[in-house]
């Protein structure tokens, strides 16, 4: 296959994705369902983290982060914590008790994504190009933590 055909073919690919995408999120928002969430990341992302020190313990907030959250949220976002400690029963309920206090008491808490989400952000997420695998950013060396 010439570059030129493989050129056009991955042309039409893009095409037909970007209409299918409008397409559905035109069906979400006729329906007057989500037109999908955005997830972010506690431990790094929303809440200062240094070191694991237990579950009850979890950092100040970002202030650019709880900022952004608070602005997707008044704009009729759909915005979900996406964290590890959501699969503890125990570990979540810090989680909720945290955002609370911080007044985002409204936002759902999961370690699970699924179809609907559209973007997250997480200090960890290595970002990739679509269908390729290839990093879009420099990758920043493994750091060493303890897991929970």
């Amino acid at each position: 296959m010439s570059v030129s055909t493989r050129n056009q073919d991955n042309s039409v690919r893009r095409g037909l994705r970007a209409r299918l995408a409008a397409l559905w999120r035109r069906r979400n928002l006729d329906s007057g369902t989500s037109a999908g969430w955005i997830g972010v990341d506690l431990d790094g992302t929303l809440a200062e983290y240094d070191l694991w020190l237990g579950p009850e313990f979890i950092g100040e907030p970002v202030p650019a982060m709880l900022d952004r959250v608070r602005q997707w949220v008044s704009e009729g976002i759909e915005v979900r914590v996406v964290t590890a400690r959501a699969g503890h029963p125990r570990h979540r309920r810090f989680v909720e008790i945290w955002l609370q206090r911080h007044g985002l008491g409204q936002l759902s808490v999961t370690d699970k994504k699924d179809y609907a989400m559209i973007e997250l952000w997480d200090d960890r997420c290595v970002a990739v190009q679509t269908n390729r695998g290839e990093p879009l950013h420099a990758v920043p060396p493994r750091r060493q933590t303890k897991p929970p």
